[in-house]
């Protein structure tokens, strides 16, 4: 949210300054005529900006409002064509209102096989009132997938919260302070989609007042959390009966005709499934034949998800022509569970000439067709669906495409990217993905896109970009900022010092470079005096180096 916001004030600043220009220009001009020509142009690109910012500053508005109202943090946007009724709902909400302390506090887990709607079924939860009363201090969401960072997770979860930060130096200094947010909070934090117990750990013990919610498709994870928590409840998702299924269908088919008993039992009572093959029905209308494909799936998918679930996927990707093509670009992202809606517009517009007007209706269409989760400014994937799209889409070629989208909007090099959510990031990770390491080696040796990073995205993620190219400068200008974080945290502004504390001994070339970079912010600094005398003589060496004028 606090990016989007930063995104709109810069877009302002662009439109201000841009106006301020041409009226200067106009100003200069002789000619009554040339000034009203550049007037009516600047009328019309100001109508223009104007017309395509408003709408974005309305949504985050009533995002605000929203989460205000709500207290929902992270929670998807709950698809109204997907609501199931079941009394699973009904016990679940009377155990979160147990008031006894043990119970009260014991994690709940929801455990399933993929697309059986345990995600479906916690946005249910955090959008019903009863259980918002529950939670007067809020209810969190992390999606954790296959291989979580659980420092970015971290991160985004203190941001949820309103207490953003730098980074955290360890995992221990990480869950001291999110306990110190949650400590008087009475919360909900659903864990989405978890997958190996290592990733629940971390966020126990947040609150003696916070409720664990998680959802997996691994029942070990239970057997570990009942050790952890001798009340803890396990909840096993049942596949949908014939009557539920036909009414989920139904809801997404409102205009079609019915489906059959067959094409139902297909479906194997998945929710997911049910609903790509409504839409899938919906435009091509032939029960028969997709009763009969989703049963003999015409390709070899992952073994960890369901094959009948895989295909109806397939079979509706298919089915949307251009729209599945547009949906198969996300998978260039470098995180699927985290996806700003920013990024895919700048992405789209880019490959298809999609205004973000027409790029905001096609997610929202996206989301309500079960093929993304829509956040507030992101959007994220299920696992399978990201799994399916990195299988059938051309990785080389997209990662080529975005960083040239990127590579439009800096034309005076990559620090003067946007601050979207993502370019920061993850730019080292695409251009890793596309071998360009002397260019990564050039950002990760440059002060100013240190600083710049630090600025708008987070300590932990610029030390994962030195982990792309395996390079002796990069090792140990990785190794100065990991051991100077704790200092780096604190303020930002010690970066330039702690480089140079603790890189001033080194002889590359590009390291006294970088040093001499942030030397322009320390003028006075001077390396300690050694003890010895060839210490010492190295230290005037750098002194004497890190003064001559370029």
């Amino acid at each position: 949210m606090i990016q989007a916001w930063e995104t709109l004030e810069q877009q302002y600043e662009n439109l201000l300054q841009h106006t301020l220009k041409n009226l200067r220009l106009a100003e200069k001009k002789s000619s009554i005529a040339d000034k009203d020509q550049i007037i009516l142009q600047l009328i019309t690109h100001i109508e223009f900006n104007l017309e395509e910012l408003h709408p974005e500053i309305k949504r985050l508005k009533n995002q605000v409002v929203s989460n205000k109202v709500q207290g929902l943090y992270g929670v998807p946007t709950l698809p109204k064509h997907l609501l199931i009724e079941t009394p699973l709902l009904t016990e679940v909400k009377i155990q979160l209102a147990n008031k006894g302390v043990e119970p009260y506090t014991a994690p709940i887990m929801f455990q399933a096989p993929a697309g059986s709607g345990k995600s479906l079924l916690a946005m249910q939860l955090a959008y019903d009132p009863e259980v918002q009363a529950l939670f007067p201090d809020g209810i969190y969401w992390v999606s954790l997938g296959k291989e979580p960072e659980i420092g970015i997770s971290y991160l985004r979860l203190s941001e949820m919260a309103g207490k953003p930060t730098l980074g955290f130096s360890d995992e221990e200094q990480a869950g001291n302070y999110l306990q110190s947010i949650f400590a008087a909070k009475k919360a909900l934090l659903i864990l989405d989609d978890a997958n190996l117990i290592e990733h629940i750990v971390p966020f126990y013990d947040l609150g003696t007042q916070c409720r664990l919610l998680i959802t997996s498709i691994e029942k070990s994870i239970f057997d570990f959390i009942k050790f952890k928590s001798t009340h803890a409840l396990l909840f096993n998702i049942s596949p949908l009966n014939i009557e539920q299924a036909n009414t989920l269908f139904t809801q997404n088919n409102e205009d079609a005709a019915k489906p059959s008993n067959e094409l139902l039992e297909s479906c194997m009572g998945s929710p997911l499934t049910l609903q790509l093959t409504a839409g899938t029905f919906n435009l091509l209308g032939d029960a028969k034949e997709l009763s009969q494909r989703l049963n003999n799936p015409e390709m070899d998918f992952p073994e960890q998800y369901p094959p009948y679930m895989m295909q109806a996927l397939h079979l509706y990707l298919e089915a949307l022509g251009d729209e599945g093509e547009y949906y198969l670009t996300l998978a260039v992202f470098a995180d699927y569970k985290y996806i700003p809606v920013a990024t895919v517009m700048m992405f789209w517009n880019n490959l298809f000439n999609l205004s973000e007007k027409q790029v905001q209706e096609e997610l929202e269409s996206f989301a309500e067709k079960g093929l993304i989760n829509l956040h507030d400014i992101y959007l994220s994937l299920h696992s399978f669906q990201y799994d399916y799209i990195i299988d059938f889409s051309d990785l080389d070629k997209l990662q080529a495409r975005l960083l040239s989208a990127y590579a439009r909007q800096c034309q005076q090099g990559w620090i003067n990217g946007v601050n979207d959510g993502y370019y920061y990031d993850y730019l080292c990770y695409h251009l890793a993905a596309s071998k360009r390491n002397k260019e990564i080696k050039s950002l990760l040796l440059d002060f100013d896109w240190l600083k710049r990073k630090l600025e708008v995205s987070s300590l932990q993620s610029l030390l994962r970009d030195y982990e792309y190219v395996n390079d002796p400068d990069l090792k140990a200008v990785q190794q100065a900022l990991f051991d100077s974080a704790v200092e780096i945290i604190i303020d930002p502004n010690h970066l330039a010092l702690q480089l140079l504390n603790h890189l001033w001994e080194s002889s590359s070339k590009d390291i006294q470079n970088l040093l001499n970079q942030a030397r322009e912010m320390y003028p006075s600094w001077e390396p300690p005096m050694p003890d010895n005398d060839e210490e010492r003589r190295f230290a005037d060496s750098f002194y004497s180096r890190s003064h001559v004028k370029k």
